[in-house]
């Protein structure tokens, strides 16, 4: 998980000079918000299937910290220098 934060640091840090600031944070709030919603739903159908809900749980995490990595996290201090 910590070299997925690292890639998607290194590659925020190329896209954001090619896409804008603006547009990543909006991409990336997007994903968070989907993501998330993807994390409550497997956490409230855990007691009817427990294998679909893990699945849905491990996928949104992975997903919500690659978007997180490659947007909302490296961008404001990438962008402050």
């Amino acid at each position: 998980m910590n070299l997925e934060g690292v890639i998607a640091s290194f590659m925020s840090s190329i896209i954001l000079t090619k896409i804008g600031r603006k547009i990543i944070l909006q991409i990336g709030t997007l994903l968070a918000a989907v993501t998330l919603i993807m994390v409550s739903i497997g956490f409230m159908i855990k007691d009817s299937d427990s294998n679909a809900s893990n699945f849905l749980i491990v996928l949104g995490l992975l997903i919500y910290m690659g978007s997180f990595g490659l947007s909302l996290g490296p961008v404001v201090w990438l962008y402050i220098p």
